[in-house]
């Protein structure tokens, strides 16, 4: 998933006819937008600084979006006589604990780093940052954006009021040193906000979906340890032969890769509750390679597949799927000569009675 942060600097007494802006005019944009996540705007008041953050399912919405939303960046600025500026980041990690609201605090902090570490400021936001902040008295959540060529990534937090928020301020410093150690890095900067508006909805895992679905299209397979727990369970029908947790699943798709080196996967539906994410996709591609030991067909499929995962501190740990493999056989004229693929592992999820999509 993806965000655009806007900045816009000027007169802090003209503030609140920005938030304006972006609630009655902006905000509308987003909503209307199937892929579209929602806007937050957050305020430095005697800084005379307004923050609005938009998030987005595909890079191609956010992009889309420029159209409706460039000329209102311009507005927001004269209405401040100030400046606008905009920067664009990929959703990293969301830990959401309560839904933070008007009153609100927040804390970003920008981590400039060697893009060959960003995976190592993303391991560190899930495995430091985020385990000590749960349980801390007015801790709301958190996010970590990065821009991956850059190596820039802003973890922020969110707060319940200004007094958690200042009572945060020494364990905040503690864990922003730790994680520039590990990576590297160095603190570019930390800005506070009061939150104005917080109608940003990002499902908790989605993100985790989007890029796993990235790595397996564009093939850089060991990425997926970021994203896959090692032990995972799997419960899929998989043919005989593949290793068991993280390593059968990339055994599983560079199979797929030699087969379809054009492979994409893309989400066309997404539901979510608690630490079960479910995402209905489309795979494409061409077979020019081998599959499970028949020849290149060289002809296209386009196929539906369903993957439920569990996902435990933003690795998958279970794995469900489902997929429309007579049909892809079909399509290829194997269906009479493929392997036999075996039935998947029963057992019970269990969900609440409603889902959220």
């Amino acid at each position: 998933m993806y965000m655009r942060v806007t900045t816009v600097q000027g007169d802090p007494g003209r503030i609140d006819d920005v938030v304006a802006l972006v609630r009655d005019r902006a905000k509308p944009v987003v909503d209307r937008s199937e892929d579209g996540r929602g806007m937050s705007v957050f305020v430095d008041r005697e800084k005379g600084r307004v923050v609005a953050t938009s998030a987005w399912a595909t890079e191609q919405a956010r992009e889309a979006s420029n159209a409706d939303l460039a000329p209102l960046r311009d507005e927001a600025a004269r209405l401040m006589a100030g400046t606008v500026r905009t920067a664009e980041y990929e959703i990293a990690v969301t830990e959401q604990v309560v839904q933070p609201e008007p009153g609100c605090w927040l804390r970003a902090t920008t981590l400039a780093a060697d893009p060959a570490r960003i995976r190592d400021a993303i391991a560190g936001f899930q495995s430091t940052v985020i385990p000590k902040l749960r349980g801390v008295p007015g801790f709301c959540g958190a996010m970590l954006l990065i821009d991956r060529a850059t190596g820039t990534g802003v973890g922020s937090t969110i707060w319940s009021s200004r007094t958690t928020l200042e009572s945060s301020r020494d364990l905040a410093g503690t864990l922003r040193g730790s994680v520039a150690a590990q990576t590297g890095g160095q603190v570019a900067g930390v800005a506070e906000y009061e939150v104005v508006l917080a109608a940003t909805k990002v499902p908790r895992h989605e993100h985790l979906f989007r890029r796993a679905y990235e790595i397996m299209s564009n093939g850089d397979l060991a990425e997926l340890d970021e994203l896959v727990a090692e032990d995972l369970v799997e419960h899929a029908p998989i043919p005989p032969g593949f290793p068991s947790g993280r390593e059968g699943v990339k055994a599983f798709m560079a199979e797929y890769r030699t087969a379809f080196p054009d492979l994409r996967m893309t989400i066309d539906k997404y539901l979510e509750q608690g630490d079960v994410g479910c995402a209905v996709l489309r795979a494409t591609g061409t077979n020019t390679g081998p599959l499970m030991g028949q020849p290149a067909t060289g002809k296209p499929i386009d196929m539906t597949m369903v993957d439920i995962v569990r996902v435990v501190d933003g690795r998958a740990v279970e794995h469900w799927g489902l997929s429309d493999d007579l049909g892809m056989l079909t399509q290829l004229g194997l269906a009479d000569s493929a392997p036999a693929i075996p039935a998947q592992t029963p057992r019970t999820i269990e969900l609440e009675s409603k889902v959220d999509a």
